[in-house]
């Protein structure tokens, strides 16, 4: 066992850490449509509409404090210390930063104990006095997960930073794993309140099994703050900036949901049903792909060699870009199956809200990595101005849009401003260095734009041979979608095969030596 446990945690490349944690995402993926589809299945709108608002704030105080943004403040610092061989400072540090952050948060958990009707009356304007006492009793469950997932991304951090990702991807399983029985154990005594003691017992099964991780490298826990010691503080000063940045966006969820709360009461529920197939595809390529380069980023620039970063960079937002379009051609097609398979029956209104996400899907998984080129340089600000600039026009279209369109029109919103982001973004970066984005890099984009052509004629084509129908059956359900899939990969995959397109060649020559088990990540191998 003790050998097994070692093998599973060992440090992996990056394409196999890639892997593991888009595996880990996208079995997240089913495991939270699940969740979602049952919470739709055995809830109405009143009570999904509160189960969902009842997050915001929890959720926003976790974007600001902790998650990504503790991650891009933490890692790089972490890492000099890491890659000079000078693990006692670099277990102070982490010392320093999880006590200091456990004290925040123990402090923001016990004010959303306290408070919780204030506060939902502030996001939810439009809810009734009855609907506002549920989404309260909610909250006050909710409010451990500030705390407890603070401590989990410190953990999350360390070991990514010594390229171990195993319980890293496999500890937010349990977290949907705890939702979905509490709905069964829950939902006859306690209603939609009971989802709330699931989000409680599965937070804190992240720490634990983040815990495990953490005891197998040797974290020597120490009780100081270091407020004085100078990586501490550099991991202070970088993190005011991002933190924002993250929680500006999330405040956009928070406008757009106070919106919703105004709108017809089935408003809330649709916009986050369909934001979570929106939110999926990004996690499953983005975020899969930028949490593994991260660590690799910052190590080739504490390294000085600028040169690898850079190229480094641009390889990993090709993949990301190659792989996008087709996931992205297959989402909009395919958008009327997917808002039946969350919500159980027909809902045009997730379906178009949905369709308008899919175009954001594409610029926002490109973001997962733009960003990181940034902050693996320290540069915080830079995403931070870019992030306000997105506020204010996501604020301004999603007022005006959804006045005139409804809940469709924050769809139309959010895709308009992640298109925005992107193409500031790398305004900024090429006024910065003008040899990043060369000749041969466009040259291949071009290509693969072609490629992606190609497959949304042939997908749009697939999709109107075979439109979902009020009745077809589950076997025909399921068939048509399958067929659809197939068809849109088949021809991208293939395309890009004919077109001898770099990605498509690493890809497939990825496949080869993963299906050798023994080459595989958590048997020996090293892939």
């Amino acid at each position: 066992m003790n050998n097994f446990l070692r093998r599973i945690n060992r440090k992996m490349s990056l394409r196999s850490a890639a892997v593991l944690i888009a595996a880990s995402l996208g079995v997240g993926f089913v495991l939270g449509f699940i969740r979602t589809k049952l919470i739709y299945a055995n809830f109405n709108d009143f009570s999904t509409g509160a189960y969902f608002v009842a997050f915001e704030i929890p959720d926003l105080i976790f974007y600001i404090f902790s998650a990504g943004a503790l991650s891009v403040a933490f890692i790089p610092v972490l890492s000099d210390k890491v890659f000079t061989a000078n693990m006692k400072q670099a277990w102070q540090l982490t010392s320093a930063v999880l006590n200091s952050l456990s004290l925040v948060m123990l402090a923001v958990s016990l004010c959303l104990v306290l408070f919780p009707r204030p506060i939902v009356e502030i996001i939810a304007p439009g809810f009734s006095p009855e609907r506002l006492d549920v989404t309260a009793q909610i909250m006050r469950l909710a409010a451990i997960n500030p705390l407890v997932f603070s401590i989990t991304s410190v953990f999350s951090s360390i070991q990514q930073v010594f390229g171990r990702f195993f319980y890293f991807a496999v500890a937010p399983l349990f977290y949907n794993l705890s939702i979905i029985a509490s709905i069964y154990l829950f939902k006859d005594s306690m209603g939609v309140v009971g989802l709330g003691v699931g989000v409680a017992i599965g937070a804190l099964s992240n720490v634990l099994i983040l815990g495990l991780g953490m005891n197998r490298l040797s974290f020597k826990h120490s009780w100081l703050l270091g407020w004085k010691d100078r990586a501490f503080l550099q991991v202070i000063k970088a993190l005011p900036a991002r933190s924002l940045d993250q929680g500006i966006v999330y405040i956009n969820s928070i406008v757009q949901t106070r919106i919703a709360s105004e709108l017809p009461i089935q408003a809330v529920s649709n916009l986050k049903g369909a934001l979570y197939l929106y939110n999926a595809p990004i996690s499953l390529l983005g975020m899969a792909l930028g949490t593994a380069a991260f660590p690799r980023f910052t190590r080739y620039l504490a390294q000085n060699r600028p040169d690898r970063f850079k190229e480094e960079f641009l390889t990993v937002l090709k993949a990301v870009i190659w792989l996008a379009i087709p996931v992205v051609i297959f989402s909009f097609v395919s958008r009327e199956y997917w808002a039946r398979i969350i919500f159980s029956r027909e809902n045009s209104e997730i379906a178009m809200i949905f369709g308008w996400l899919c175009l954001g899907i594409f610029f926002r998984t490109m973001y997962a990595i733009i960003s990181r080129f940034y902050y693996a340089q320290k540069d915080t600000l830079t995403p931070l101005l870019v992030t306000v600039l997105v506020l204010i026009s996501n604020i301004a279209l999603s007022l005006l849009l959804a006045a005139q369109y409804g809940t469709e029109g924050l769809g139309m919103a959010t895709s308009l401003v992640a298109v925005l982001e992107i193409l500031v973004l790398a305004s900024v970066m090429h006024r910065r260095d003008r040899s990043l984005f060369h000749a041969r890099f466009f040259k291949d984009l071009l290509v693969i734009g072609l490629v992606g052509l190609v497959v949304a004629v042939a997908a749009l084509v697939a999709g109107g041979w075979l439109p979902l129908e009020g009745e077809d059956s589950y076997l025909r359900f399921g068939a048509k979608l399958g067929l659809i899939f197939g068809l849109t990969f088949t021809v991208h995959f293939t395309v890009s095969r004919l077109l001898k397109i770099k990605e498509s060649q690493q890809f497939w020559g990825y496949v080869r030596r993963l299906v050798r088990w023994d080459r595989w990540p958590l048997v020996g191998g090293r892939v």
